[in-house]
């Protein structure tokens, strides 16, 4: 995996989410390659480089910094990417996003399979207009090393949730009839880690 440097001419698109008015990617591509993703397909983009070359959107905080003063409405930081995957480590791009949203009061949600957002909570911890989420698809590390073969193990994620103070939530999707025995357990668990609801959603194709 590769993080390749890129410029882009606008951070904030429209989105086409219900509930949601502007969608953020911090990246193009994600390392965590699952593989039932269908992000390559929505933006055209072959499924391994999608995974193994990852954009980074070096000046998106800058151009960020201009188109924040019109905006009227809720960002969705994540919708096809991840804002917390390996090149966040060096390049700081989603912090850097972060505070500049929290600076000019905007409401946001944030989405991500990755523990690295507890680097974060100083930030999303004091802000309360952030809502924070997490997709956990299985509690099976077997399964998950299958369909999410780089993203971070169950417990490093459970841990996360449970350093969350803010509004949180946990989206499981695709779901996956396979896992229609675990739901109970997780749901029992994310009632103890304070989660404010869950999503479901099907697979997408």
């Amino acid at each position: 995996m590769k993080c390749t440097e890129i410029k882009v001419k606008m951070a904030l698109s429209k989105s086409g989410l219900e509930y949601v008015d502007y969608s953020l990617n911090p990246y193009t591509g994600c390392s965590h390659s699952c593989i039932y993703c269908y992000s390559p397909y929505v933006i055209k983009r072959d499924p391994q480089e999608f995974w193994n070359n990852i954009m980074v959107k070096v000046n998106l905080p800058l151009i960020l910094q201009r188109e924040v003063k019109q905006v009227r409405g809720n960002i969705f930081i994540g919708s096809v990417t991840d804002p917390y995957q390996p090149c966040e480590n060096d390049y700081a791009i989603t912090r850097r996003s972060l505070e500049i949203l929290i600076k000019n009061k905007i409401k946001f949600t944030i989405l991500t399979k990755s523990n690295l957002i507890v680097r974060d909570l100083d930030l999303l911890n004091n802000y309360e207009h952030a809502e924070v989420g997490f997709t956990l698809n299985t509690m099976d590390e077997d399964l998950k090393s299958i369909l999410e073969p780089r993203s971070p193990e169950p417990e490093k994620i459970l841990d996360a949730i449970s350093r969350v103070k803010v509004k949180k939530y946990v989206m499981i999707a695709p779901l996956f009839s396979t896992i229609e025995n675990e739901l109970e357990n997780m749901f029992d668990i994310f009632s103890q880690l304070g989660v404010n609801y869950v999503l479901m959603d099907k697979f997408r194709y």
